[in-house]
């Protein structure tokens, strides 16, 4: 099999891998707001919040890697969700999740 196949099948699986992955929420949205007592409202601000996100990082994401190239772009993947785990204390200290 031609290496340009084997990318083509690796990308068709990634995408599909990726709306399952989104489309889980839905399906998960009953228990999680069921257990941690999340209204209609948190539960839109928390979607909002979710997709509000998403949407900025493809609007930054995008043009830097046409500037950078894919090969330079695709190194420093890891490193561009390194800062995440910095928020994690911040956020169950606010009491986000203390009810």
């Amino acid at each position: 099999m031609a290496v340009r196949w084997r990318i083509a099948i690796l990308l068709a699986v990634i995408t599909t891998i990726n709306y399952i992955d989104r489309s889980v929420f839905g399906v998960v949205a009953p228990v999680v707001r069921g257990e941690f007592g999340i209204g209609d409202a948190d539960y839109g601000l928390i979607t909002s919040g979710f997709l509000l996100a998403y949407g900025i990082g493809q609007l930054i994401s995008g043009p830097l890697i046409d500037r950078l190239g894919t090969k330079r772009a695709s190194v420093l993947q890891p490193y561009s969700g390194a800062w995440r785990p910095s928020f994690m204390p911040w956020v169950a200290d606010s009491g986000a999740f203390s009810r």
